[in-house]
This record gives structure tokens, C-alpha cells and sequence, in this order.
């Protein structure tokens, strides 16, 4: 058993928002007009803020939460473990954590949803109406895991070993990403995000194999060694998201569709073409959120096999010569990558790309 408190530092990225805003800089539009020199170095290449006159434009600035915290990690897990036999290992695990203060960016200067019947200037609804949008490095958000851990394993013995994992868990927090944009639909509901990670693998299982074959041991025929990873994992979660700015809030739009019904079809009814239910979402009307939640669509998880077949052959006692064939996906599985997942697209629900079908290579290596 073990349980662990950790703290995070916080990025590069976020200690130079502090720098990356008035008065230190500015964002100014200097124009000139062609054939008839119109700028001045000494008063556009360092204009004075304070002037009525100064060039600048609507001021989207970087921020950072004053009560900048430490962002902290608790950790723990408690594990059975029992032989069987001389070369058989059986455990089983729970494993938890759970993130507290994590960073997250936000636009604190989001505007309020407006009236979709009589949408009024986005300035006029924003927080702090003299700015365009900022993007805070805030410390908000939170996590949550927890695992169920089975292990199997085969200590090396008369050419054999084997290893077999199993989890089964659950990721849960308000927001993955951290770095980019807002993630966040409404900056001033956070928890409206909790959810499944965008990370979250519900099943996993992997085992690995090597086995040296026992005929011509020891003879010119003989040295040969198969080995191979299996992996099976169900796939992560998404949601389903509109295009552009459909709540007329501000910048980083991150706008999901309005959900019907529960959208994920069974697995013997998913195809490339329709890989979720798509009449359960729609886009949204303009000047509203939609109201479905983040990460609710399934997409493919994985099923490879990556097998190679080694022969070594002694040249001299200490020098050995190994041909390797190496097979990677080597049953040439497709394992497709995500559906569109945008409601305004025509290709909503379609698949249209995939990982790498099967690789294979050759290789010789000098042992010494």
C-alpha cells in the first residue's frame, strides 16, 4: 500500500503571461500611406500610452490569477500479490488519485450570453467592457481517478515468460488540455465541464510474450525467438461541438451541440459512415449554449499486435549476429482515428482517416 501528496510547478508559458500585458505591451496598429511616408520613428517606433492619440487597438491581454497556487496531486493504491508456483505471479490493485487546484486558461473576459431574440454588442456584455477577450492561466480545476489492476505474470524459465495486464477505470475531471485556448464552454460555470477525460480509457488490456524455441538448440538451425505485444483498449471520449462563435461570447469558442438523446450507437451497429447516432445532436441556436455535455461520444479504441521473430547466431564466443523481422500492426487491423464530431459539418458522425496499417522491417544486429 502507499499513498503520496505531490505539488506541480506551473508552466513557463503561464509566469510570461504576467510580462505578456500593458504596460509592458501593447498592441498598436501603425498605418502608412504608400508614395507619401506618413510614420514618424520618433513618435510611432515609441508612442506615449498615455497619449489620446496613441495607436492602439482594443487590448486582449494575457492574465494570471493573482492567487496563483500550487496545484497539488494526491496519490494511492493497495496491492495483493500471491505466487503460484515457482514462476507464476498473480496481483491485483486499486489505484487512486485525485488533482486539486490544477492549472486550466481561462477567458475571464467572456461576455454573458445575450438575449437570442435582440443579440446586443459583445463589448457591452463583457466583464470588463474596455477589453477584447484575456486568457488567464487560472487554478480552478480538478480530477479524479480510480483503477482496478490486474497483473499476470511469467518469470523467464525454459525459454518462456509472459506478461498480462487488465485495468479497468475512470478518469473524471473539468478540464484535460492545459495549454492553447479556453477549453471551457462557459467560463463562469466551470463544473458545467466535469467530465469523463479527454484521456479516459475505460478497459485496457495488454500482454506480452517471448518464447525461445526449443528444436536445434545449441546447432546451427537453432537461436530462434518469438516475441510480441498484444493491446486492446476501448476509446477515449469526445464531445460533439458547433462551429465558430454560435453563443456570441468572445474568442475561444469551445461550443458544443445540443444533445437529444444519448447519441453512442452498440458496438455492432457502429460504421465508418455513422459512427454515432447524428440526429441526436443539432446545432445550436445563436446566442445560446448548447446543452450537451463534454466528452460523451465514444470513438475506436485499439486492437494491434506488434510480432517479431529473432535468429541468433554465434560467430565467436563473445559476438553474436542477430536477424531481426519485425512486424508492427501485424495483422493489419485498422484501427480508425475519431468520427467528425462537428454538428455544422455534412460529414458529422463520418470516419475518413486511420493509424498506420501493418510496418514491417528487417534488421541485422552485431552482439558483442
Amino acid at each position: 500500500a502507499g499513498y503520496g501528496w505531490f505539488y506541480a510547478k506551473t508552466q513557463g508559458n503561464e509566469l510570461q503571461f504576467k510580462i505578456n500585458a500593458p504596460p509592458l505591451v501593447f498592441s498598436a496598429a501603425l498605418n502608412n500611406t504608400v508614395g507619401t511616408p506618413t510614420l514618424n520613428w520618433d513618435r510611432d517606433a515609441f508612442p506615449d500610452p498615455a497619449s489620446p492619440t496613441f495607436p492602439v487597438s482594443t487590448l486582449s491581454p494575457f492574465s494570471v490569477d493573482p492567487r496563483d497556487r500550487s496545484p497539488y496531486l494526491q496519490q494511492w493504491n493497495l496491492s495483493l500479490e500471491r505466487s503460484i508456483g515457482q514462476n507464476l505471479l498473480f496481483e491485483l490493485s486499486y489505484a487512486g488519485s485525485k488533482g486539486t487546484k490544477l492549472t486550466e486558461r481561462v477567458n475571464i473576459n467572456q461576455a454573458s450570453l445575450p438575449n437570442p431574440d435582440a443579440i446586443t454588442p459583445l463589448a457591452s456584455r463583457r466583464r470588463f467592457p474596455g477589453f477584447g477577450d484575456i486568457l488567464s492561466a487560472n487554478w480552478q480545476e480538478n480530477s479524479n481517478y480510480n483503477a482496478l489492476q490486474a497483473r499476470f505474470e511469467r518469470r523467464f524459465a525454459r525459454g518462456l515468460s509472459f506478461l498480462a495486464g487488465y485495468t479497468w477505470s475512470h478518469a473524471i475531471d473539468t478540464a484535460s488540455r492545459g495549454s492553447g485556448g479556453s477549453w471551457h464552454q462557459n467560463a463562469y460555470s466551470l463544473r458545467d465541464d466535469r467530465g469523463s477525460s479527454d484521456f479516459d480509457v475505460r478497459q485496457r488490456f495488454t500482454s506480452s510474450i517471448l518464447y525461445q524455441l526449443p528444436f536445434a538448440k545449441g546447432k546451427a538451425l537453432g537461436g530462434w525467438t518469438i516475441s510480441g505485444i498484444a493491446s486492446f483498449m476501448t476509446g477515449n471520449p469526445f464531445s460533439v461541438t458547433v462551429a465558430g462563435d454560435r453563443a456570441n461570447v468572445g474568442g475561444f469558442p469551445f461550443q458544443r451541440a445540443n444533445r437529444s438523446c444519448d447519441g453512442n450507437l452498440s458496438r455492432d451497429a457502429r460504421t465508418i459512415d455513422r459512427y454515432f447516432e447524428t440526429s441526436c445532436f443539432a446545432i445550436t441556436r445563436l446566442g445560446t449554449f448548447g446543452n450537451g455535455g463534454r466528452n460523451i461520444i465514444e470513438i475506436p479504441g485499439l486492437n494491434n499486435w506488434d510480432v517479431s521473430i529473432l535468429k541468433d547466431t554465434r560467430i565467436k564466443e563473445t559476438v553474436t549476429l542477430q536477424f531481426r523481422a519485425e512486424f508492427f500492426n501485424f495483422f493489419n487491423h485498422a484501427q480508425f482515428n475519431a468520427p467528425d464530431l462537428n454538428a455544422n459539418s455534412q460529414f458529422i458522425g463520418q470516419i475518413r482517416s486511420a493509424r498506420d496499417a501493418r510496418i514491417s522491417q528487417l534488421a541485422l544486429k552485431l552482439i558483442w
